[in-house]
């Protein structure tokens, strides 16, 4: 919503007299109120009938309580639209939700398409325990030799003849292809 600027104390005509003739000279006031009336009655696309606009005469004979009600009428007009207009995006979007909600199959239908594999799952889990440990693959496998990273470290020459520190083989019950 849009921010109001403060009504103006005075009652000094901030139109210069162009024309002698029996119109009110109307105060900064007046013509704010003026102004704001048309723009709501603009923005909410509203007829004559529902929101009447204000000739120079009943702007001039508005009391000062009057105009203070015009603009904060015409402000709650301008809420009301903006909460009319969410209120049916919401409705829209719950309507999208309802329609996908119903495409969805229930829960009596999950439970019967899943049973089958819920019953293997006990036979599964038996014969995954059982199973050997899987054969050793290199990282990259079916690329070349000089793109693949060795899972051990290489063997030197100096090394293979005993003249090198050696490392002591691992002690781990993992197979040598998880062991980096």
């Amino acid at each position: 919503m849009e921010d109001l600027p403060p009504l103006p104390v005075s009652g000094v005509s901030s139109r210069a007299p162009s024309r002698q003739s029996s119109a009110p000279d109307l105060s900064e006031t007046h013509l704010y109120i003026r102004d704001f009336v048309r723009e709501t009655r603009q923005r909410l696309k509203f007829t004559s009938v529902q929101l009447p606009l204000f000739d120079d005469s009943q702007l001039a004979g508005l009391s000062d309580g009057e105009t203070i009600l015009v603009p904060l009428s015409c402000s709650a007009l301008n809420a009301l639209a903006s909460m009319t207009r969410q209120l049916d995006t919401i409705t829209t979007q719950l309507g999208n939700i309802q329609a996908a909600v119903h495409t969805m199959p229930t829960w009596p239908a999950l439970v019967g398409v899943l049973a089958p594999i819920h019953a293997s799952l006990p036979d599964l889990s038996q014969r995954v325990s059982a199973a050997p440990p899987p054969p050793c693959a290199g990282p990259h496998s079916g690329s070349s030799s000089s793109d693949q990273h060795p899972l051990t470290p290489p063997i030197h020459a100096n090394t293979a003849q005993g003249g090198g520190p050696r490392s002591p083989p691992h002690q781990n019950s993992l197979p040598p292809c998880f062991l980096v």
